[in-house]
């Protein structure tokens, strides 16, 4: 902050107090008279210093230009890392020479610096020049002062971009995308309209042409959020993120309660929970999850066949195999029906039989 007021200048290597008269008459304050004590400490002046970090950092980005903030704060939208064709997405009024040079000046008063090739995260087109914020705490105070209504208006608006932009590799970015849509149905205000812009022709003068502004509904933004949620909790559970797994899980089913979803759909997404917790070797909220999965399908009279004998037989295991695993035993009616169907109704082989369907339908889900 006092870098960016002039008050300190380097010279040669040190920092020194500025002497431009011009800016120490600003900081005279004839209010109060000194101190006794201070009077010949030359060195000590009558600051207003912020007295926490987010309030030096909040000061720091006070003192830049409205189209500095306005860059910066897009760059929050995107996260830590952004690059530079999201920025061209979401920033208005600003030719591509100008962001380009005001990112330089950002730069410079180190704000954020540029990724080295060698160590850059993949971005969404290829070839992308890649930024990240100088701390995690620059971008942090820059997003909380964005309007909620515009945050939400931006997250959706790079969502859609992402999505374009990724089209047949959304997987890759299946946590960005889950991310943004999140974050945009939180914030969502029934006037939400999305002006997807195209950047592809975006020369070097205004922003590029604009398509028909595209109304996201809340039904729409959470049937998206859901789809990206399951798409990351299906990536971390196969790679033994399991903590991850849970959480994604968790969240997509709190959407699917909200928007009272089919019973069938909300019974897919226990059993994707008890799964997840079962690999965590957590049998209690394992058996909770498929029990609660089972009493939904039995429900449902269309429910597929397999998708039954596959419950009964993770219970049947959960309750046998790895009864070690429990906290509490699960024991009374319920359990031991399920246990016996699980056992005593699959065709064939029961081991083999049970771990066939199961495996089967591991493999659907995962592709």
């Amino acid at each position: 902050m006092l870098i960016d007021q002039g008050m300190l200048v380097n010279q040669n290597g040190y920092w020194h107090i500025s002497q431009n008269e011009a800016i120490l008459s600003e900081l005279a304050s004839p209010a109060l008279p000194p101190e006794d004590t201070l009077i010949d400490q030359h060195y000590v002046l009558p600051l207003p210093l912020p007295d926490t970090i987010q309030g030096v950092l909040a000061a720091r980005i006070d003192l830049l230009s409205q189209v500095e903030k306005q860059v910066l704060q897009c760059a929050a939208m995107i996260g830590r890392t952004f690059w530079l064709a999201g920025l061209i997405e979401l920033v208005t009024g600003l030719n591509i020479d100008s962001l380009l040079k005001t990112l330089n000046v950002l730069i410079q008063r180190e704000f954020i610096t540029e990724a080295e090739a060698e160590k850059q995260v993949r971005p969404p087109v290829e070839h992308d020049r890649v930024f990240s914020f100088k701390h995690v705490l620059i971008r942090d105070v820059v997003y909380n002062n964005i309007p909620r209504i515009r945050r939400s208006q931006k997250h959706a608006q790079l969502a859609l971009w992402l999505e374009e932009k990724t089209a047949g590799r959304t997987e890759l970015f299946a946590e960005l995308l889950a991310y943004h849509y999140q974050q945009a149905l939180a914030n969502w205000s029934a006037s939400l309209l999305v002006n997807t812009t195209s950047t592809s022709e975006m020369a070097g003068s205004a922003q590029g042409s604009s398509t028909e502004p595209l109304n996201l509904t809340r039904q729409e933004l959470t049937r998206r959020s859901i789809t990206y949620l399951t798409m990351a909790g299906d990536q971390a559970y196969h790679s033994y993120y399991t903590i991850r797994a849970i959480q994604a899980y968790t969240e997509a089913l709190e959407l699917l309660h909200d928007s009272n979803a089919a019973p069938l759909t909300i019974a897919r997404m226990h059993e994707k929970l008890g799964d997840a917790f079962a690999q965590r070797a957590n049998a209690d909220e394992a058996w909770h999850e498929y029990s609660h999965a089972l009493q939904l399908m039995k429900e449902d009279p269309q429910v597929d066949r397999n998708e039954l004998l596959c419950l009964y037989t993770r219970l049947a295991e959960l309750s046998t195999r790895w009864l070690g695993w429990f906290g509490v035993v699960p024991f009374g009616r319920p359990a031991t029906e399920w246990r016996s169907c699980g056992i005593l109704h699959l065709p064939g082989d029961v081991v083999y039989a049970a771990n066939e369907i199961c495996q089967r339908r591991s493999e659907e889900r995962a592709c």
